[in-house]
């Protein structure tokens, strides 16, 4: 569970604020506002990354002041929008970089670690990428493997910085319902970024809609395409 608690955050001055939200476990969150409205920079704050000016974070009723770099990483795994700069390394052997919390001290993967990776890449669908070199992937392809990274870190929750941008509509509505089973059949808490508001659905996801005049994010536990539009992206 992570919990934002009238936060305020941005850099040299405050970008945006929200009131009390909680994000629970079970639930697909999708984070919508316009471009430079501070999407990245609220799940860069979430994650510790970026210090709150005002307010405060809670994960899992604890502080997030109070807990280290690795601790945020076992409750939260994090897919940035841009895939990391990896020369030379298998898919295999990069999606393998998410269980390195769970391995032992000298990194080793267990019988069961191999067999996690492997599902996860069968899930994903990129089984047959597992030798490849992610600087041979497409851009689609690495999504698929940072977001296969991320699965294998074993985290409650799951945050993503636009994971539908390099997908093609297929392989977007197959990733969006791989992400809704992971919430509802493994209680996990997905919350992702996204500019295509027609995947959205009502019955399935609920939302943190950015309200550019206002600077605002509030959470709704349900809304239209058509609130979408008005609440995020207003007529001049």
């Amino acid at each position: 569970m992570i919990r934002l608690d009238n936060i305020s955050i941005g850099y040299a001055q405050s970008l945006l604020t929200t009131g009390s939200i909680e994000l629970q476990s079970g639930n697909v969150y999708i984070l919508i506002g316009k471009n430079g409205a501070g999407k990245t920079t609220l799940f860069k704050s979430i994650i510790g990354q970026t210090s709150l000016i005002s307010g405060a974070i809670q994960i899992d009723s604890a502080p997030l002041t109070s807990l280290t770099t690795k601790e945020i990483a076992s409750k939260i795994a994090f897919v940035p929008a841009n895939f990391p700069p990896v020369d030379y390394m298998r898919v295999k052997d990069f999606i393998a970089l998410g269980r390195s919390l769970h391995t032992n001290f000298f990194g080793h993967l267990s019988n069961k670690d191999e067999g996690q990776i492997q599902n996860i890449m069968k899930l994903l669908g990129i089984l047959d990428l597992k030798d490849a070199f992610v600087t041979d992937l497409s851009d689609g392809q690495r999504q698929l493997v940072s977001i296969a990274k991320a699965l294998a870190q074993d985290t409650e929750t799951i945050i993503l910085d636009e994971p539908l941008a390099y997908l093609d509509y297929s392989n977007r509505r197959s990733l969006l319902e791989k992400l809704e089973n992971l919430a509802e059949n493994q209680n996990k808490c997905i919350l992702f970024s996204s500019h295509d508001i027609e995947i959205s659905n009502p019955d399935k996801h609920q939302f943190l809609l950015i309200d550019p005049v206002k600077n605002e994010i509030n959470h709704f536990a349900t809304s239209t395409g058509k609130e979408i539009i008005q609440i995020c992206f207003p007529k001049n």
